[in-house]
C-alpha cells in the first residue's frame, strides 16, 4: 500500500526581482517584449498600457476559452487573458530558475503554487472557479515542471512566517491556532489554521486544511475605485450628467483593459482613459497616505495627518478634460476604508470565518494573527481596534 506523501518545508527563501521580493502583478508590452512588475511601471506613457487584475480573471472561464479569446487586458497584438498570465508567470519563474542554476543546484522538477481559497466564477460556482484557475496554471507551468501542485494561499502565508522570516510566535515547536488574513490587489482571503503539536501544517489529517475559510473579490483595486468615485463626485458640478457618469462607472469593468484599437471604437473611450489615469493617481496617493499614518487605530485623531494630491478630471466623460488636484488625506482614506470596505465586506468575511471555526475550536482562542498581501499595508487592518472587532 502506497504511503501518503507529506509536505515538508524547513526553509523559505525569497527571490529578488528588480531589486525587490515584492512583485506588482502587472504586465506592459513594449517593442514586442513583456515587461513585468516594477519594470512595467517604469516609463509607461499612459495607465491604459498596463495589464492588471488578471489573476482573478483566469479562474472565470475554462483555459481553452481564455486562450482563444482576446483578453480585456490584451495589447493591440491580441494577447489573450491566459497569454498575459503566462507572460507574467514565465518571467517570475524564469528569474527563480536562473537563481537556482547560478547557485549550482539542480533544476526542480516540481512546483507548488499558492492559490486563492475559492471565488465564485462568472457562473456563480466556487468549485468551477478553482478548477479553471488550477487548469490555467497547469497549462502555463507544465512545460517547465513535471508536477504542478497547489496549496491554499493562507497556508503559504503561514509557512512564510514560520520558515521565511521565522517569526517568533510561529517559529517554535508548539501548537498554534492562527487567523490568517491575505488582503491583495484583487481578493481578500481569511482562514483559521490549527497546526500540529510540533507547530507545522500537515498535508494529511486534521491539519491538512483550514478549519474555516472565506474568500471575497475585494482588494486594493476595489479600494482605489471607491476613492476615485468619491473624488469624482466631489469635483463634478451640479449641472453635470451624473446619471451618465454612473453608467460609465458600471461599464468600466468591461472597458478597463481594452487595447487601444478596440477602446477607440467605444463610446466611452474618453471616460476609460480619464478613469485609468485617475486610478493610477489614486494608487500612488493611497500608498503615500497609508505609509504616513501617525497611528493605525481606527479611532485615532488624524487632524495632523499628512495627505497627497490626486489628479481628478473635472469632465471625466470628455476627451481633453481639465484636471484639478484634490487632496486625499488620512481622514478621508479611513472613512472610505471603514464605511465602504471594512464594515460591509471585510468584517463580515472575518466574522463568518471565525463563527464557522468556533465549532472546531470550542473555547480555544486564536493564538496569532498573520497578515499578508500588499493591501494589508493599509494599516487599520492591523490595528488593535480592528482586531477587537473580529469577534464583534
Amino acid at each position: 500500500m502506497a504511503q501518503a506523501t507529506e509536505l515538508f518545508i524547513n526553509g523559505v527563501r525569497q527571490v529578488s526581482v528588480h531589486g525587490s521580493t515584492t512583485v506588482p502583478t502587472v504586465v506592459r508590452y513594449h517593442g514586442g517584449k513583456a515587461l513585468v512588475g516594477v519594470e512595467a511601471l517604469q516609463g509607461f506613457e499612459h495607465p491604459s498600457q498596463l495589464r492588471e487584475d488578471f489573476k482573478v480573471e483566469i479562474g472565470n472561464e475554462d483555459p481553452l476559452k481564455l486562450a482563444q479569446r482576446p483578453a480585456e487586458g490584451s495589447p493591440s497584438s491580441g494577447r489573450s487573458v491566459l497569454g498575459i498570465a503566462k507572460d507574467f508567470t514565465d518571467y517570475i519563474v524564469g528569474v527563480a530558475l536562473n537563481k537556482i542554476a547560478d547557485e549550482g543546484s539542480a533544476k526542480p522538477t516540481k512546483i507548488l503554487v499558492a492559490e486563492p481559497l475559492a471565488l465564485a466564477a462568472a457562473s456563480g460556482s466556487e468549485d468551477r472557479w478553482l478548477q479553471n484557475y488550477r487548469q490555467s496554471l497547469r497549462r502555463i507551468l507544465s512545460g517547465k515542471f513535471g508536477e504542478v501542485d497547489f496549496m491554499p494561499e493562507p497556508f503559504a502565508v503561514f509557512q512564510y512566517y514560520r520558515y521565511g522570516v521565522r517569526h517568533a510566535l510561529v517559529a517554535q515547536k508548539e501548537q498554534n491556532i492562527a487567523l490568517v488574513i491575505d488582503f491583495g490587489g484583487g481578493t481578500f482571503d481569511t482562514c483559521v489554521i490549527e497546526t500540529t503539536k510540533a507547530g507545522d501544517i500537515s498535508q494529511s489529517g486534521r491539519n491538512s486544511k483550514p478549519l474555516a475559510a472565506r474568500s471575497i473579490s475585494v482588494g486594493g483595486f476595489e479600494v482605489n475605485r471607491l476613492i476615485a468615485q468619491e473624488l469624482l463626485f466631489e469635483i463634478v458640478g451640479k449641472g453635470y450628467d451624473r446619471t451618465q457618469l454612473n453608467s460609465a462607472l458600471k461599464e468600466y469593468k468591461r472597458l478597463k483593459n481594452l487595447d487601444d484599437q478596440t477602446l477607440a471604437l467605444e463610446k466611452l473611450s474618453a471616460f476609460a482613459r480619464n478613469y485609468h489615469r485617475l486610478l493610477h493617481s489614486v494608487e500612488q496617493a493611497k500608498c503615500v497616505v497609508s505609509n504616513g499614518m501617525p497611528s493605525s487605530r481606527l479611532d485615532a485623531d488624524l487632524a495632523s495627518a499628512g495627505g497627497c494630491t490626486v489628479e481628478v478630471p473635472t469632465r471625466p466623460l470628455e476627451e481633453g478634460t481639465p484636471i484639478t488636484s484634490l487632496r486625499l488625506d488620512g481622514a478621508l482614506l479611513r472613512k472610505i476604508f471603514e464605511e465602504k470596505v471594512w464594515r460591509p465586506h471585510l468584517l463580515p468575511a472575518v466574522k463568518d470565518t471565525m463563527q464557522r471555526a468556533a465549532a472546531e475550536l470550542g473555547n480555544r482562542p486564536i493564538t496569532v494573527v498573520l497578515l499578508s498581501g500588499g493591501s494589508s499595508n493599509i494599516r487599520w487592518l492591523s490595528s488593535p481596534v480592528t482586531k477587537s472587532r473580529f469577534s464583534a
